[in-house]
């Protein structure tokens, strides 16, 4: 299945889609498809939108099927989940036929690759900033990176029960760190130096036989 953001729209892919059998949830910006939702019949794509947006309940979601372009697709118009968004509701547009629960629960594992494109870029290893000349040294960087931030997450599976929970006024609560930021300060002590991680990397993969180069690290 392919989840993706707004910028991936267009009746000419949506087909493409369909046609290579690749079911798909994608972000809607607020009013796309407005009209074809409204000709649908039914409550309209305004009255889905304000009931969700006025509804108490945290969780509402409603979804409604309609037509575009002889495309039978899904609608579905949610609250965000995150406190911190700009946009208080989630248009989503759809070619499965689940419930909508089901349709949002799976458009939020996208929230994953936007995580990790931001300790990427900004909240982690700052990798806009390294100016590398070549493509070979850029994709070297990229696997490292990539490859610390793998170590990170698992460090902070561990133990991420430890971790404080921040109450708010509202009675929701969330961790005071995520399982990255955790992680990378839980590895840190295994970066001391060069053999100590390697000593931590090769415990990792399961090979307790230190090649000799490594332990002539011990003496460096």
């Amino acid at each position: 299945m392919l989840i993706a953001d707004r910028e991936y729209l267009g009746t000419k892919w949506f087909k493409y889609l369909i046609d290579s059998e690749i079911d798909f949830i994608i972000r809607l910006k607020s009013g796309t498809y407005k009209e074809a939702v409204d000709q649908a019949g039914g409550r309209g794509y305004e009255d889905m939108r304000s009931k969700v947006k006025r509804s108490k309940v945290a969780s509402k979601i409603l979804s409604k099927p309609f037509v575009l372009e002889e495309m039978s697709l899904n609608f579905v118009v949610f609250k965000n989940r995150r406190k911190d968004a700009e946009e208080p509701l989630v248009y989503l547009v759809t070619n499965i036929q689940e419930p909508a629960r089901t349709i949002a629960d799976k458009y939020a594992m996208r929230w994953k690759i936007e995580a990790f494109f931001k300790h990427m870029k900004t909240n982690g290893f700052s990798l806009e900033e390294m100016n590398l000349g070549t493509q070979t040294r850029c994709r070297l960087l990229m696997a490292i990176v990539v490859f610390s931030y793998v170590l990170s997450i698992k460090e902070g599976l561990k133990t991420y029960r430890k971790v404080r929970v921040k109450l708010y006024s509202d009675g929701s609560e969330e961790m005071a760190e995520s399982i990255f930021r955790y992680g990378i300060n839980s590895l840190m002590r295994f970066c001391a130096n060069l053999y100590t991680f390697c000593l931590y990397v090769f415990g990792k993969i399961g090979n307790n036989k230190m090649p000799v180069p490594i332990l002539i690290l011990e003496n460096v």
